[in-house]
């Protein structure tokens, strides 16, 4: 009876020697390598500003080319979970300008609209330009 309970012992035992496995290695997370990727982007944009849906009695003096041009700097910001996704943020200023002809703006008004007079007589200047400067702060998801 002993040599069946030692052998019965021995064989439990080798069985539970015998069920464990070796521990898996993880799956490694693919890395991506971003060093080469800049940082800080600056960006400059050139426009021509054109008033969509203008009254006749304003687009009819738009004189000629008018112009823009904006400039940011943005700082990018990659997120932990995934690298290849990031946002980017920062600071610029946006301006715009548009010449009039035969027409004053007037600036200093205090109506809620900003007024737009004729002036085809002895006030007549030759350019007239308004001009207008945004401070901007831009976010950018890529």
């Amino acid at each position: 009876m002993r040599k069946f309970l030692a052998i019965a012992c021995t064989l439990l035992i080798s069985v539970a020697a015998f069920s464990q496995t070796q521990p898996t290695t993880k799956k490694n997370k693919k890395s991506f390598n971003l060093g080469n990727r800049a940082g800080d982007h600056v960006m400059l944009q050139l426009s021509v500003d054109h008033w969509n849906g203008a009254p006749d009695s304003i687009s009819s003096h738009i004189k000629g080319f008018s112009k823009g041009a904006n400039a940011y700097i943005m700082f990018d910001k990659p997120f932990k979970g995934n690298e290849r996704f990031s946002v980017a943020f920062g600071i610029g200023v946006g301006t715009s300008s548009i010449y009039f002809k035969k027409m004053f703006v007037d600036i200093n008004s205090t109506n809620p609209v900003l007024p737009f007079r004729q002036v085809d007589t002895v006030q007549n200047f030759k350019k007239y330009k308004l001009a207008t400067a945004f401070l901007e702060v831009p976010v950018e998801f890529r």
